[in-house]
């Protein structure tokens, strides 16, 4: 899992647990102290590369197998204007 820093939030995206790769998003407001579930990626992966331009948060490549086999060359760019 990755956590990217936006202002005032986190945003949490992909990870694995042992035998699945998860496409879960996940935000969480400092303010509030809270998380909330938001719509799951596309393409569930973990290993990635994450970065926030403005209010994008981009998740790119990583893997699609719990064993760090099945590398993905997509890119998900995730709004939150």
């Amino acid at each position: 899992m990755r956590v990217e820093p936006l202002i005032g939030r986190g945003v949490l995206v992909g990870g694995e647990e042992p035998t699945m790769v998860l496409n879960v998003v996940e935000m969480y407001d400092i303010a509030d102290g809270k998380w909330s579930t938001l719509p799951p990626m596309p393409t569930a992966r973990h290993a990635e590369v994450v970065a926030t331009v403005g209010n994008t948060v981009y998740c790119i490549g990583g893997a699609n197998r719990p064993t760090h086999e099945g590398p993905i060359a997509t890119v998900e760019a995730l709004d939150f204007m």
